[in-house]
């Protein structure tokens, strides 16, 4: 399918997903939408799982929460909504 494969291709080296072109790493935010979307298409998220999940454990604070990319020092609600739902699109988890 044609938007899987755009979708695909917006996962930046950093395993997050991009949110506009001229960012050129991922944010929390993205990640879980196009997790989602990709979801919703039918798309076996396997072959992404490693790269996903590194990306948002990479944005965990120790302190709670998720920041929302990688220029962001503090987490925020939004952000960590975003990362909680990421996780459950990958069945995976962290030990809160």
């Amino acid at each position: 399918h044609q938007l899987n494969h755009w979708l695909g291709e917006q996962q930046a080296d950093d395993g997050g997903f991009l949110a506009t072109s001229i960012m050129p790493f991922g944010d929390i935010h993205s990640t879980a939408q196009a997790l989602h979307s990709l979801s919703i298409l039918g798309h076996d998220l396997s072959s992404i799982k490693q790269t996903s999940l590194a990306f948002i454990c990479d944005h965990y604070q120790d302190r709670g929460g998720f920041t929302a990319h990688c220029r962001e020092l503090q987490a925020d609600p939004s952000s960590t909504y975003y990362g909680l739902m990421a996780l459950g699109l990958i069945d995976d988890y962290l030990s809160l």
